[in-house]
């Protein structure tokens, strides 16, 4: 009959297997901290894998959204592309709080930093467009021209943004095969004079349930 100590250690091996690269890491590193500094019978090696798991499970989230993030921002629907860098920012600060490296967080943050700039600039050249359109169907072609120049200005801005605003995304995606059409280099987009001031929050990239912890 097993020990229930050998029986936690046929778990733990089972659970390792199963974890990514970066969790297991993150267990043996766990490990090898408590070998050196003698603490070894105050670690708790079955909430250590639990923590593992939940940082690829999270991970993983993360991983759907700046898919879908990059999506977006193909699209130049930079609204978009913020609300998911921000979604792909939350699911990796749990990474970092489950144990996980909190370098892809920041990453993700300054995502959304960019982001929030496209954004911002995109309203701009839509407003500006709209401008534009306005004055032409009035005859006043001078000062379309004019709302119609700076619109293309707001836009070029706009489109460097989003493209920085997956920095982030690409390095972390960068060994899982990069990002689904992601390209390195900005494209172009065209300011949208029929765009509302905001469009409508993303639908959630589809979640599979959180590992619990064992009782």
């Amino acid at each position: 009959m097993s020990s229930p100590e050998s029986s936690v250690l046929e778990e733990v091996r089972v659970s390792l297997a199963n974890l990514s690269e970066e969790s297991q890491q993150q267990v043996l590193e766990a490990v090898e901290f408590a070998e050196a500094t003698h603490t070894t019978d105050e670690l708790d090696v079955r909430q250590v894998v639990q923590d593992a798991e939940a940082a690829d499970y999270h991970r993983a989230q993360a991983d759907e959204y700046q898919q879908l993030q990059a999506k977006a921002a193909s699209d130049g629907n930079w609204e978009e592309a913020r609300e998911y860098a921000a979604r792909a920012e939350g699911e990796l600060e749990s990474v970092a709080d489950h144990g996980g490296s909190d370098v892809p967080a920041a990453e993700a943050q300054q995502d959304v930093a960019q982001l929030d700039n496209a954004r911002w600039e995109q309203r701009q050249a839509n407003d500006n467009a709209r401008a534009a359109a306005s004055y032409a169907e009035d005859g006043d072609t001078s000062a379309a021209q004019v709302y119609a120049t700076e619109a293309g200005r707001h836009q070029v801005l706009a489109d460097e943004s989003g493209h920085d605003g997956l920095s982030g995304a690409r390095e972390a995606q960068a060994d899982e095969g990069g990002l689904s059409g992601d390209s390195t280099q900005a494209e172009e987009h065209a300011p949208d004079a029929d765009a509302a001031a905001g469009t409508a929050e993303p639908e959630p990239a589809a979640a599979t349930p959180e590992p619990e912890p064992d009782a």
